[in-house]
């Protein structure tokens, strides 16, 4: 990790702008051609636009894939298996990264439980409680394994006096990580140096790119990250076997239904009565196939998100069961919460989405090249905006709506849930269109920048005996 941060580093600094002609006439923000005829004068303290896409995709790689601790993978998985995992838990660390914070609350919330009610008997840390929730411990019976070993089991487990208690010190979870101190430093080093440079352009009244504006937001998200899983070891790939005793282990607590698919075949189709494929059959296949593109596909993807959005914050009910019999937690796995709790971690992640989608509203007035590009940056930040307080304003209404009070008892029979559900399936499409628009957007805007856009920060005034 630390080989990959230096190489992009490396990268980013050999990347040296060109003397660029700063024009002096401003031009109209809404207009999609440059007016501006007079000759400006050569300004050496610029930057080019690869030297603003290397510094922005060096802090949202920093974000989105270094800042995130994934779940132990199941045994005998291949390296381009464990890298997809990864690849979508940096993808939706990108479009969606409160709901990443979400889980990471979650689990650091369970680990500050788990090391409390065992820090008298074994001397539990909360990393201890990470390696737990990240199914780091594996029942084994002495000839095979017995399945993962999830907080309830071990409890249960305990209890029956069928396992002794998992004996392993922190350094040891630790040096089974891949991140430390040294490496986690690197990453907020690098969003805060970021951070530091957007508010200085700001201070000096130099012109901010949209793509800027949309990594700073994930640069201020990178710190609420690592403060939730600063204890959390990183891409640890080898369990602790926890070998039980000859006596029947109990019955599982937690099960998950499983689906029956029945498939229909036509008798008709067998090969020994297969009919001739018709010019009626091959335009039944391009039918299917637009049905496919326009509707099943996308009505898949939309479905599939809000189901990852769920699991992530545990509205699904499927990250947080583990089976006796599973090899590994969910991607998404994290300790049980009270519903108390997770109306606290819902509040205070849509805190964090508010102030988020406010910083993307900084942009309000940034120059476009067209009119149309301007509002829709501003549309779709007040999506962003909007949905999280949509969230946050279900959360109140949960607490404080009772069976006494009126709300909208009258038309729903669970009044309660009508802007929970409101916000999950129907706002959460929404936003994650909305942030694609705000990454695409960013990315088209710099293709026409104004001169006073690749101006270079000037750090003699910040700096002191300078």
């Amino acid at each position: 990790m630390l080989f990959l941060l230096a190489l992009v580093a490396a990268l980013h600094g050999s990347i040296h702008a060109a003397p660029t002609i700063i024009s002096a006439v401003p031009r109209d923000p809404f207009s999609s051609s440059d007016t501006s005829t007079t000759p400006g004068c050569v300004c050496p303290n610029t930057r080019s636009v690869w030297d603003i896409i290397w510094s922005c995709a060096a802090t949202v790689f920093a974000c989105s894939w270094v800042s995130v601790h994934p779940n132990i993978p199941a045994p005998g998985k291949k390296e381009w298996e464990v890298l997809l995992m990864r690849l979508e838990l940096m993808v939706w660390t990108i479009i969606a990264p409160e709901m990443m914070i979400l889980w990471a609350i979650r689990q650091w919330l369970g680990a500050r439980k788990l090391s409390a009610r065992y820090k008298d008997h074994a001397h539990w840390t909360m990393t201890h409680g990470y390696f737990l929730q990240m199914g780091g411990f594996m029942v084994h019976d002495g000839s095979r394994p017995r399945g993962i070993l999830s907080p309830e089991r071990m409890e249960a487990l305990l209890q029956a006096r069928l396992i002794e208690f998992p004996a392993i010190a922190e350094e040891e979870i630790n040096d089974r990580s891949k991140g430390d101190a040294l490496s986690k430093g690197l990453v907020l080093g690098q969003t805060t140096w970021f951070i530091a440079q957007c508010i200085t352009r700001r201070a000096e009244g130099l012109i901010m790119t949209e793509l800027e504006l949309v990594t700073l937001a994930f640069a201020s998200l990178n710190f609420c990250m690592h403060f939730f899983w600063w204890n959390k070891p990183l891409d640890v790939r080898t369990r602790v076997l926890i070998y039980a005793y000859d006596t029947p282990i109990p019955e599982k607590a937690y099960v998950l239904p499983k689906l029956s698919i029945s498939v229909f075949r036509d008798p008709t189709t067998t090969p020994e009565n297969k009919p001739a494929k018709s010019a009626r059959f091959y335009s039944d296949v391009m039918v299917g196939f637009m049905l496919d593109i326009f509707i099943r596909w996308p009505w898949r993807s939309i479905k599939f998100a809000c189901t990852r959005l769920g699991d992530m914050a545990e509205f699904a009910g499927r990250s947080n069961i583990v089976e006796d019999t599973q090899e590994c937690v969910h991607s998404f796995y994290a300790m049980n919460t009270s519903d108390t709790e997770s109306n606290w971690i819902v509040g205070i992640v849509s805190v964090i989405g508010i102030i988020f989608g406010g910083i993307h509203c900084m942009g309000w007035s940034f120059l476009f090249p067209t009119r149309v590009e301007a509002v829709v940056w501003q549309v779709a930040s007040v999506i962003v905006t909007t949905v999280p307080v949509l969230m946050a304003v279900s959360v109140v209404s949960q607490s404080m709506c009772t069976p006494q009070t009126f709300c909208l008892e009258v038309f729903f029979e669970d009044p309660k849930e009508v802007l929970a559900t409101v916000a999950i399936y129907f706002g959460s499409p929404l936003y994650i269109i909305a942030r694609l628009v705000l990454l695409i957007e960013a990315l088209v805007a710099l293709r026409y920048l104004p001169g006073e856009a690749l101006l270079e920060v000037r750090w003699a005034p910040f700096l002191p005996l300078v």
